[in-house]
């Protein structure tokens, strides 16, 4: 489960939920065994730069924070994204 909220243009926020009986469209069951085969307990902190949306070559970092929370068989995290791009790649099926 996956919720997003933009305040503006440059700052998002993002709230993710997985569990592992998750099944989502194009993969299987197998998929989220995999994923959750390390059994993790515990609370994560993580900062990174991105491409920013700035047009001067000397600013153009943005700033993410993720806050998440890792239990045996769910993982929840929240993002908070500043002056960041993003893109969205939709699939097409042939």
């Amino acid at each position: 489960m996956i919720g997003k909220i933009n305040i503006g243009k440059k700052f998002r926020i993002l709230f993710v939920l997985r569990h592992k009986w998750e099944t989502e469209k194009g993969k299987s069951i197998f998929w989220s065994r995999i994923e959750f085969k390390k059994k993790e307990l515990g609370i994560f902190w993580r900062k990174t730069k991105a491409v920013g949306t700035n047009k001067s070559f000397k600013n153009c970092n943005g700033h993410s924070f993720m806050l998440g929370l890792n239990l045996i068989y769910v993982k929840c995290w929240i993002e908070f994204d500043y002056n960041v791009l993003h893109f969205e790649i939709k699939d097409k099926k042939i």
